[in-house]
Parts: C-alpha cells; sequence; structure tokens
C-alpha cells in the first residue's frame, strides 16, 4: 500500500512555486499537508507491523488497507487548490487565522483549538481576527463558551478584539465579552455593512450618560425617555434632543415634579397629533382600567382621532398601529385578559396624572370613584372639551342640572348600572357634543332633548337593557354611530331614515318586530348593520341589503331562500369582511 511521497505532492501543484519562495502558507494547506504527513506516517505503520510478524491476521490488515485507501482517496481529492496556496505574512506582531474555505470537520476544530491557544495561553498576542467561521458556534455550548472566554479576557492586560462582518446587533455578555471601559484598558472594533448594528452598539457614551442623569435614575422615566431616543440615529439628533430634555425639566426642584417634565417631554417628542389625542383619550378611562384595544379603536374612530378610511378594516389597521406606537413608546403597557384572552393596553400612574396635568382645564375625569351623584357644579367650565363619569355608582342626575359647556364634544356616562333617569335640562346647553356614551347604565328613556344634539356623530346605548323607547332622531343628520345592542326597544327610532351618514348600526335587538321597508337602502354609507338577537323576528329583504354597496359587516336573517339568494347574486367577492346570516326562522323560536 503506496501512500503519499511530500516532494510528489507539493510539485503535483501548478502553484508548488509559491510554497517554495519562503511565504507562509494558508492555514488550509498547511493542513492539509500536515493531513498528509500523518496519513503517511500511518500507512508506513501499518506496513511496518505487517512486516515484522506481529498478530495481524489478513483480514485485519486488509481491513486496515481498506480504511485507508478511502481516506487517501477523500484525502487526494481535497489537495486540488483553485486560489493561491500562500498568504503574505503580518508586518507586526500577531496570528492570523484565516479560514476563507473551511473543508471538513477536522480543519474547523483545529482553527478553533488555535484560536483558544491564543487567547488562553500567548500574553503577546494583542489581536486575533476571525472570520470565515459561522459555524463555530456549533462546536461549543453558548453559555460554557462565553463564560470561558470571558474570564481568559479579563486576565488579560489589555487587547483588541476585531469582529468583522457582523449582520446582526447582540449583546456583548452574551458572547463572553467585557465591555470595553478605561480600566479594562481594551479595545473593541466591530465592522458592518448594516447601519442598524452600529446602532445597536454603543457610540453615545457620554450623552447617553448626560440622559440618565436627567432621569434621576427612576426607571419609569429611564424607559419612557428610552423609547422615545431609540429612533434618533446621528450624533447630532441625540445632542439636539438632550438639550430639548434640558429645557423641559429646567426649574424642577422635586423628584415627582422632574418625573412630570421628562413624561410630558416624551408625550412632546410624539408629534403626531392623532398619537397624542388617543394618549388623552386613554386618559379618560379610570385609573388602572384594563382598556380592551378593539374597544379603544371603536372610540378613537367614533371621535375622529382615527382619519375617515375606506372601510372600517382600514381604520382598525390604524388604530392597531397608533397603539403599538405608543407601547413602544412606553407611554402604555400593554397586555392580554385572561379571563377573555383579549388585548388590552393601560397607562401607568404617572403617566396618565401627566396626561391629564397637560389636558387641563379641558378635561373633566372622575372615573371609577364611587361617586354616586352628579353635579354640575365645580368642574364644569365653559373651556371644558371632554368630561368623563364612566364606571361610578351614579344613581340619579337632580332634575335642574344643566352644565353650560358649549365646547364639550364629548359626554362618558357608560357603566353607571344604578343610573336609571336623564333630565331633559341635562342637554339644554350641550349643543356642541358629539358624542354621547350612557351604554350599560339602567336608564328605561333617552330624554326629548336628545333630538335637538343636531352635532352628534356617535349614540352609545348599548347594554342598556331596559331602555324601552327613544324619541326622534330625525335633526341628528350627522349621525356615524347608533348602537342600540341589548336594548328593549320594539320599534326602530324614528326619523331613522334621516341618518344618511351613518356608517355604523347596530340592532341587536330581542324584542325589535320589524324593519320598515325602504328605510335601509337610504342609508347608503353603512359599513356595519346587524339586525338579529336570539328571538328576534324581523327578516331582511335582500334587495335592500344588496342596495348597501359599502357594506362589510353584515348580520340578519333572511325569511326565505329566495331572499337570501337575492343578496347573494348581488355580492361581489370579497366584499363582505364578516357575516352571520340566517335564514328561515329565527334560531331559537
Amino acid at each position: 500500500m503506496a501512500g503519499f511521497r511530500m516532494p510528489e505532492v507539493r510539485y503535483r501543484s501548478k502553484n508548488e512555486a509559491q510554497l517554495l519562495s519562503g511565504k507562509t502558507p494558508k492555514q488550509e494547506v498547511e493542513g492539509w499537508l500536515q493531513d498528509v504527513e500523518r496519513m503517511n506516517a500511518e500507512i508506513q505503520a501499518i506496513e511496518r507491523e505487517a512486516g515484522e510478524g506481529k498478530c495481524f491476521s489478513r483480514a485485519h490488515v486488509g481491513k486496515l488497507a481498506f480504511k485507508k485507501i478511502g481516506e487517501m482517496e477523500e484525502l487526494y481529492q481535497r489537495g486540488v487548490f483553485i486560489d493561491s496556496l500562500v498568504v503574505d505574512p503580518p508586518v507586526s506582531h500577531g496570528e492570523i487565522l484565516s479560514t476563507p474555505i473551511l473543508i471538513g470537520e477536522s480543519t474547523a476544530e483545529r482553527v478553533k483549538e488555535k484560536i483558544w491557544a491564543c487567547l488562553l495561553d500567548d500574553d503577546d498576542v494583542r489581536k486575533i481576527g476571525v472570520y470565515g467561521m459561522g459555524d463555530l458556534k456549533e462546536v461549543e455550548h453558548e453559555r460554557e463558551r462565553a463564560a470561558k472566554l470571558k474570564a481568559k479576557l479579563e486576565d488579560k492586560k489589555k487587547y483588541v478584539l476585531i469582529l468583522d462582518d457582523m449582520w446582526e446587533a447582540f449583546p456583548l455578555e452574551k458572547l463572553g465579552i467585557p465591555e470595553p471601559i478605561s480600566s479594562n484598558r481594551c479595545k473593541l472594533v466591530l465592522t458592518t455593512r448594516l447601519l442598524d448594528v452600529c446602532l445597536g452598539m454603543s457610540y453615545l457614551k457620554v450623552i447617553v450618560e448626560e440622559v440618565l442623569e436627567r432621569c434621576a435614575q427612576l426607571p419609569l422615566a429611564i424607559v419612557t425617555i428610552a423609547a422615545s431616543f431609540k429612533c434618533l440615529i446621528h450624533d447630532f439628533e441625540w445632542r439636539d434632543a438632550l438639550e430639548d430634555l434640558k429645557t423641559s425639566v429646567k426649574g424642577s426642584n422635586n423628584i415627582e415634579a422632574e418625573v412630570f417634565k421628562i413624561l410630558e417631554f416624551s408625550y412632546e417628542r410624539l408629534k403626531v397629533g392623532e398619537l397624542q389625542q388617543c394618549l388623552l383619550h386613554c386618559a379618560l378611562y379610570p385609573e388602572d382600567f384594563m382598556i380592551k384595544k378593539r374597544e379603544l379603536i371603536e372610540h378613537l374612530i367614533d371621535e375622529g382621532i382615527i382619519e375617515r378610511r375606506n372601510s372600517r378594516k382600514a381604520e382598525f389597521d390604524r388604530g392597531y398601529s397608533m397603539l403599538n406606537k405608543l407601547e413602544n413608546a412606553c407611554l402604555l403597557e400593554g397586555g392580554i385578559d385572561e379571563d377573555d384572552e383579549e388585548k388590552f393596553v393601560k397607562m401607568h400612574d404617572l403617566v396618565r396624572d401627566m396626561v391629564l396635568r397637560v389636558a387641563s382645564p379641558q378635561f373633566k375625569v372622575e372615573g371609577h370613584l364611587g361617586l354616586e351623584d352628579f353635579s354640575d357644579e365645580g368642574k364644569w367650565g365653559e373651556d371644558l372639551v371632554r368630561a368623563s363619569l364612566m364606571y361610578n355608582n351614579i344613581s340619579r342626575i337632580p332634575p335642574n342640572a344643566s352644565p353650560m359647556c358649549p365646547k364639550l364634544s364629548t359626554l362618558l356616562l357608560q357603566g353607571n348600572r344604578s343610573l336609571k333617569d336623564v333630565p331633559d335640562s341635562l342637554f339644554e346647553h350641550l349643543h356642541g357634543l358629539n358624542v354621547l356614551d350612557l351604554s350599560n347604565t339602567s336608564i328605561e328613556y333617552l330624554p326629548n332633548s336628545v333630538s335637538n344634539l343636531e352635532n352628534l356623530t356617535t349614540l352609545r346605548l348599548g347594554g342598556c337593557v331596559f331602555l324601552k323607547r327613544v324619541p326622534s332622531l330625525a335633526k341628528l343628520t350627522k349621525l356615524r354611530k347608533l348602537d342600540l345592542e341589548r336594548t328593549e326597544i320594539m320599534e326602530v327610532p324614528d326619523g331613522l331614515e334621516m341618518l344618511v351618514n351613518l356608517r355604523y348600526l347596530d340592532l341587536n335587538v330581542e324584542k325589535l318586530k320589524i324593519m320598515p321597508p325602504e328605510i335601509l337602502p337610504k342609508l347608503s354609507h353603512l359599513q356595519y348593520l346587524v339586525v338579529h338577537g336570539l328571538f328576534t323576528l324581523v327578516t331582511m329583504k335582500g334587495e335592500e341589503v344588496a342596495s348597501l354597496k359599502n357594506l362589510k359587516t353584515f348580520g340578519g336573517l333572511f325569511s326565505d331562500m329566495y331572499e337570501f339568494s337575492t343578496y347573494m347574486r348581488s355580492l361581489e367577492k370579497g366584499r363582505l369582511a364578516s357575516y352571520k346570516i340566517q335564514v328561515g326562522k329565527p334560531l331559537y323560536i
């Protein structure tokens, strides 16, 4: 069995002159030559022992020979090097472990061992460059490697560590690399083609430390400011933002005031008006309240904070995007309700207090305080824009209560389950009202004065399970949303056909008897229509529903297959986003 003769191996290469020039062979070439020498030694040992008549059966020798022939063939194939075989030696002292082409697991293992030898044993090595070893991370367990590297690097007096061609940002401690600081005299050089990687590493230390100092080491302030600064890229942007921060907290003489100034600074840096308005609306909810995201977005649409779009889906997409930005800015906290698995947001107490301070005196917020009586005294000023008394225990509103608030646009009284009566006087001077929410109260009648709220765009009465009568809505031509879900009304409100701007109509009412003909075609802008309940007798005309070309959500009952087919034939593909359709008799009758 013939082995490789080294002179023959060397001169088989078309680039043999390179190896005779005194230059250093490339790592993979040197490794291959060492493998050849090892193979020759093993073959010679087998031949020598077989010739000496030692205890080798012919079969055993044959197996060894067959195995070695296979290894020799593989080694022979690996000996074809297309590129240059050598590298120029470095000018300065150091060790270059270049691995542009790793061939075989053994080569990678040897390179790894060489790196460890340099790191752990050679105190003269100050610089190590590693590239082309994407699989090195698979050789050892990550934590063990990090701990081992960290311990040895910390023993070094000083060094320069080069991380070449990085593709993602990472925490240094995860790899076991100590943070470069003046005391350990180490340097870290990082090269990358991606700006985001550089932004993920520390290079604005002085500015960051000053920002941290301005936050008085308070966690909420630090997190909130960090979220505000994370979109900044250039150092001049950081310096500019720092100057703004200094100005905003200047003159604060106690910790609470300073935190408020810092939070206000983050609020102002939102810049986008709709994000600020969204945050203001969240402050209308009680302290520590879990605000369901879907409900909140509905309200943002009702308030006009989310601009009008072609579909409710597009408006909801905008709403979720806005909430996500506020969560990323650490001005809202996200979560999932364990009871119904719905996503919610909530405000930190200090953030809420800051927002209400910004909004004062335009906001009156007294939600979930256990109030039992409604009073139009105190904060019901002429500049009031939004008032929230939601989720209290208010049982009565005095018959002469009549707040003088011509600018009031939003009145939220939902969740006062003890409230049974609302006097006419309440709305006498509220002609600018846009949003009225009396949902989930115990009122039986809606006062006639509501009929004169001509600027009203949203009327929420859902969950008023005792509500039997709604006055004429004929004058409310600006109304865009009417929610009568789970009320006790038996007839549709008078003047419904006049609500030509209506986009949302919920008549999920168990006792509703009839939908008068020719009303629906006049409500051509409807995007959401639900007219059904567990025991509803109201049937829909297929042709009338088909006339609602903007309808995206529909729930209703068709009397027979003819009406159902009439509607289905008119449907354009993909028009309905969600639906619940029954045909024939009501489900539970």
